[in-house]
């Protein structure tokens, strides 16, 4: 319950966001900030009163440095959840990122001095920083496809739309971090979902959803007039998210 909940996602401003991205944001933030650190040392090692000058105003320029890569990555879709490129394709993109930050990084000599970076500092920081987001890549895309980590989602509705989702989530990268629990057949409506599991529930769908830790109800009916309205507003007040497919 607590991996699901902190992989899952929360509504902010009408909007799903997936919190685990959000986490990884953060933690780039602070591993960026802590290699600008370790670069500035390395640059200055053999000048210890160089380095001991530079380390007490170097707090906001590391700060500026770990903004501007975390928003370069964000900019190239490195937080999206449905990135489907494998390392070869998430290596361009982290490279294309810190490209884009040495650019910013340089514009920045210009326009606020104080916190520009030595290029030497700036070289080691980008390295040490390039290197550890590959290693935080790699152990966050393993880490999200565990099956104990996934969101389980329940999608209502087995007609035309509920095979849309299905035939969408075919591919493994489409189903990253969640994983689809199965297909709750409604009265009235053709079955037309030809993969996954298509089931009627034999109790209330809120107190299945609760019993199989069902943490997200994806709407898909063709009719919206067989809407159980009440029974999902039983799943929303329950602490169950639930999305409309318009």
């Amino acid at each position: 319950m607590l991996a699901s909940s902190l992989l899952g996602t929360r509504r902010v401003f009408k909007h799903h966001v997936h919190v685990a991205y959000y986490w990884l944001a953060l933690l780039d933030a602070a591993l960026f900030t802590g290699a600008c650190y370790l670069g500035n040392y390395l640059y200055f090692l053999r000048d210890q009163a160089l380095l001991d000058s530079h380390l007490q105003t170097l707090l906001p320029r590391a700060l500026v440095f770990a903004l501007t890569t975390v928003l370069a990555m964000t900019a190239l879709g490195l937080y999206q959840p449905r990135l489907r490129e494998g390392l070869n394709g998430i290596m361009l993109r982290v490279a294309g990122s810190f490209v884009l930050v040495t650019i910013a990084m340089a514009a920045m000599f210009y326009l606020v001095p104080s916190l520009h970076l030595w290029r030497g500092v700036l070289a080691y920081s980008s390295a040490i920083a390039f290197t550890s987001c590959l290693i935080t890549r790699v152990i966050f895309a393993n880490t999200v496809e565990l099956e104990q980590f996934k969101r389980r989602v329940l999608v209502l509705g087995s007609g035309q739309r509920a095979a849309n989702i299905a035939e969408r989530m075919r591919r493994k990268s489409d189903r990253r971090g969640f994983r689809i629990a199965g297909y709750v057949r409604v009265d009235g409506e053709q079955t037309l979902v030809e993969t996954g599991n298509v089931f009627t529930p034999d109790e209330p769908l809120h107190e299945y959803a609760l019993a199989h830790d069902i943490r997200q109800i994806v709407v898909a009916l063709d009719n919206p007039a067989a809407l159980p309205a009440d029974e999902l507003m039983h799943c929303r007040t329950s602490g169950i998210e639930v999305v409309n497919i318009l």
